[in-house]
C-alpha cells in the first residue's frame, strides 16, 4: 500500500494505494519529527473518510468508539493544518474525506513547535488549498442498527482572490447500549465484617449533536492568504440506566435504583489566520487567533426502591482565547530554523446542586468554583545535517498561572522547560534509524480540582483533589525504519517515565459509599517496542500490523498496601485492505478488515482484563461521486472486565455493549476534482 520516495509525476491507476509514505523531497528540506502519508489523487481515496484512511496506517489502531491509538496511547491529539478543531474531533474524521486531504502526519514524540500536553502523540492532518474557481464539496449521511444518524456536508467555493469554506454536520439517535454486572465487597474499617451484594443492570445513550462553521478567506498576492471565520455549535444527551442490588450478607439491604442523566450545552467563537510563504522555498509564517464561549452542564436524577433517591445539578460556563505565531526558514536544503510562540487565558466556572431528603455525610446541598488560567509559550527548534546525521534540538518554555477560587482555592505560578532532541541517521538506501527525546505534561483540569464531593450514584461519591499536581512524563525512542519495494517495516522502542503519576484511590465513606478521587501515585514506566508492517499480500491486497510489546510499571495499591506493579503488556492491530479494479471512471471496490486487541493493564487499584474488537468496512462505488460504505463492528468482541482491589472495597465488574454494530454511510461529491 506504501511507496518511498515516488518520481515526480506518477500517474495513478486502479491498483495503487489510496495513502503512500512521503520520502525526503530533493529539492528542500523536510522536519524529521514527523512520518508523513500523502493522500494519492485517485478516485478511490477521494471517497473514502478520515478514519478508512487512517485504519490503513500501520502505526494506528483504531479502537473502540473510533478511538485513536498511537503507540498503545489513547491519549492522542487530532489537528488540523497544526490547529485545533472546532467541533467534535471524531465527527470531523468522519465528515472529511480524501478529495480534501493533501496528507496525514503522524508524530508519535512531538518535538518542541507542538504544545507540551498530552502524552499520546499528535495526529496533524494537512487540507489541500482549492486552485480553480468553481464550488467543490460533498455530502454523506450514516444510519446505523442503533438508530443513529449522522450528516455533513462541505462546500468550497473559489472566485479570483476569494474563498468561503463552509462546513455543516450533525447527528443524533441512540450511541450505545449495553448490560453490566458488579459483585461488590465493602466494609466501613479495616478488618470489619464485608457487606456483599452483586448489582445487575443496563441502559442506553441518546446523543444529537450540530455545529456549522464558515471561513472567508481573501489572497492579498500570491505568497499571502488572509482568513476569518465563525463556528458554533450544540448538543444535547440523555442517557438511562436501571439496576438491582441484591444484598448476599444481612448487612445488605436489596433495593432497585433507577438513573436518569441528561446534558446539554452550546459553544460559539470566532478565529483568524495568517499564511505566509516567503521568498525562500518551504519559509513559512502563520498566525492564528481564536476565542471562543461554551456553556452547559449534566443533570441526574436517581431513585431508589424501596426509598432514596436525589438529583443533582451541574452547571459549566467558560471562555477561552488564544493567539499562535509559527515561523519557518529552511536555510538551503540541509538546515531549518523554527520558532514560534503562544499565549492564551481559560475562564472555567462551575455550579453544583445536590437535592435529597437526606444528605450523605460531608455532601453539601450547593457549591461553586472557578478556574482562571493563563499561559504564555515561546519555542524554538533548530535543524541541521552533519555529513548523514540531521540534528533537531528544540526547547520550549512554558509559564501558567493558576488561579483556583471555591473551596480550597489557591492561586500558583509556575514556569517550566521542554527540551526535544530528534536525530536521524540513513543506515543504507532501504533503512532509516531515528532517535527522539521529549518532556510532556498532563494538567490537571477543572473538574479533577475541586474540593468536594459529586454525588454519582445512591453508593457513590466522586471527590475532587486540590493537592493534584500535573503528571510529567519524559519520552524516549529509537525508530528503525526499513523501505523495499512495496515492504515497509519499522521498529519503534521506546521508553516513558512518567513522575506524579494519576491513579484513581477507592474508600467508604460512614455511610458504607464507594468514595473515588484521582491522587498522585508516584513512579512508572512504560517499555517496550512497537513492530509494524505493510507489504502486499496479492494482486490487490494488501496488509498492515502493529504489534506493541511492553513492560508496564505503576504504583498499586491492592488491600492499602502501595507499592510498584509490573506486567509485561501487549496490544495488536492488523489490517487487511482489498482495493478492486475500477470499471471506466466508476473506482473499484474498497474492503478493509480490522482485528483490535488490547492486552490486560494495571492501574493502581484495578486489573484490567484484555479486549479484542473486529471492525469490516466495505466501499462501493456507483460512480465517480456517489459511494455507498457498509461496517461492521463488534463481531466476536469480548466483555470488557476489571477487577479494583481497594483497602476496604473489592467488586468485580463486566459489560457487554450491544453488538455487532452495523453502519451504512452514502457519500457524494459534486463541483469536480477538489
Amino acid at each position: 500500500m506504501f511507496s518511498h520516495q515516488p518520481p515526480p509525476v506518477v500517474q495513478p491507476s486502479d491498483d495503487q494505494p489510496m495513502i503512500e509514505i512521503v520520502g525526503q523531497r530533493p529539492d528542500q528540506a523536510q522536519k524529521i519529527d514527523r512520518r508523513i502519508y500523502r493522500v494519492r489523487e485517485t478516485a478511490q481515496s477521494a471517497g473514502a473518510d478520515g478514519y478508512q484512511l487512517l485504519r490503513g496506517l500501520p502505526a494506528v489502531t483504531i479502537g473502540p468508539d473510533d478511538q485513536l491509538i498511537l503507540l498503545g496511547n489513547p491519549n492522542v491529539t487530532i489537528l488540523v493544518d497544526e490547529h485545533p478543531i472546532q467541533g467534535d474531533p471524531a465527527q470531523f474524521l468522519r465528515t472529511i474525506h480524501g478529495g480534501d486531504i493533501e496528507r496525514i502526519e503522524i508524530i508519535t514524540n512531538p518535538s518542541a513547535q507542538f504544545p507540551s500536553a498530552g502524552t499520546g502523540g499528535i495526529v496533524n492532518i494537512v487540507l489541500k488549498q482549492k486552485g480553480s474557481d468553481g464550488l467543490t464539496g460533498s455530502a454523506n449521511a450514516e444510519v446505523s442498527s442503533l438508530g443513529r444518524l449522522l450528516g455533513g456536508v462541505t462546500l468550497k467555493y473559489k472566485k479570483g482572490k476569494w474563498t468561503l469554506d463552509t462546513v455543516i454536520e450533525g447527528n443524533g439517535g441512540r450511541w450505545a447500549q449495553s448490560g453490566y454486572r458488579k459483585r461488590r465487597e465493602a466494609v466501613t474499617e479495616p478488618g470489619g465484617t464485608p457487606a456483599i451484594d452483586t448489582e445487575e443492570g443496563g441502559g442506553s445513550l441518546v446523543s444529537h449533536y450540530g455545529g456549522a462553521s464558515a471561513t472567508l478567506g481573501y489572497q492579498l498576492d500570491p505568497r499571502t492568504q488572509l482568513s476569518g471565520g465563525v463556528f458554533l455549535g450544540g448538543y444535547g444527551q440523555h442517557s438511562g440506566n436501571d439496576a438491582r442490588f441484591e444484598g448476599q450478607t444481612a448487612g445488605f439491604q436489596s433495593f432497585s435504583e433507577r438513573e436518569r442523566n441528561r446534558d446539554s450545552g452550546n459553544y460559539e467563537g470566532v478565529q483568524l489566520s495568517l499564511d505566509h510563504k516567503g521568498g525562500t522555498q518551504g519559509e513559512t509564517l502563520k498566525g492564528n487567533a481564536m476565542a471562543w464561549r461554551s456553556a452547559g452542564g449534566p443533570d441526574m436524577e436517581v431513585s431508589g426502591s424501596p426509598g432514596g433517591g436525589f438529583s443533582t445539578a451541574q452547571r459549566r460556563s467558560g471562555t477561552r482565547a488564544f493567539a499562535q505565531l509559527d515561523w519557518t526558514h529552511p536555510i538551503g536544503k540541509t538546515r531549518i530554523l523554527s520558532m514560534g510562540g503562544q499565549v492564551s487565558r481559560f475562564d472555567d466556572a462551575r455550579r453544583y446542586r445536590f437535592d435529597s431528603a437526606s444528605s450523605p455525610p460531608g455532601v453539601g446541598a450547593l457549591d461553586r468554583f472557578g478556574l482562571v488560567a493563563n499561559y504564555l509559550a515561546a519555542y524554538a527548534t533548530y535543524q541541521e545535517r552533519f555529513g548523514s546525521w540531521t540534528l533537531m534540538p528544540g526547547l520550549r518554555v512554558e509559564r501558567m498561572r493558576h488561579e483556583f477560587s471555591g473551596p480550597g482555592g489557591a492561586r500558583t505560578t509556575r514556569s517550566d522547560l521542554f527540551p526535544t532532541l530528534h536525530i536521524d541517521h540513513p543506515l543504507a538506501k532501504t533503512l532509516d534509524l531515528s532517535l527522539s527525546y521529549s518532556k510532556r505534561i498532563d494538567r490537571a483540569d477543572v473538574d479533577n480540582l475541586r474540593a468536594y464531593p459529586i454525588v454519582t450514584g445512591l453508593q457513590s461519591v466522586s471527590v475532587g483533589n486540590p493537592a493534584l499536581r500535573d503528571q510529567s512524563t519524559d519520552s524516549f525512542e529509537a525508530n528503525l525504519h526499513h523501505h523495499r519495494g512495496k515492504l515497509d517495516l519499522g521498529l519503534i522502542v521506546y521508553d516513558r517515565e512518567t513522575r506524579q503519576l494519576w491513579g484513581s484511590a477507592y474508600q467508604v465513606n460512614p455511610a458504607g459509599m464507594n468514595v473515588v478521587t484521582t491522587l498522585n501515585t508516584g513512579h512508572g514506566s512504560d517499555r517496550g517496542a512497537e513492530i509494524d508492517l505493510s507489504t502486499p499480500l496479492l494482486h490487490r491486497v494488501k496488509a498492515s500490523a502493529s504489534l506493541n510489546l511492553f513492560d508496564s510499571r505503576v504504583p498499586v495499591d491492592p488491600g492499602g498496601a502501595r507499592r510498584t506493579g509490573g506486567m509485561f503488556r501487549y496490544t495488536g492491530n492488523a489490517a487487511i485492505e482489498y482495493g478492486g479494479a475500477a470499471h471506466g471512471e466508476r473506482p473499484g471496490d474498497i474492503a478493509q478488515l480490522q482485528l483490535a486487541y488490547d492486552g490486560p493493564r494495571r492501574a493502581y487499584q484495578t486489573f484490567y482484563e484484555g479486549h479484542v474488537s473486529l471492525a469490516l468496512v466495505l466501499t462501493h462505488s456507483f460512480t465517480r461521486t456517489l459511494a455507498l460504505t457498509g461496517t461492521i463492528e463488534g463481531v466476536g468482541s469480548s466483555d470488557y472486565r476489571h477487577r479494583l482491589d481497594a483497602p476496604l472495597v473489592h467488586e468485580d465488574y463486566s459489560r457487554r455493549d450491544s453488538t455487532p454494530l452495523f453502519k451504512l454511510k452514502a457519500v457524494k461529491s459534486f463541483g469536480g476534482a477538489h
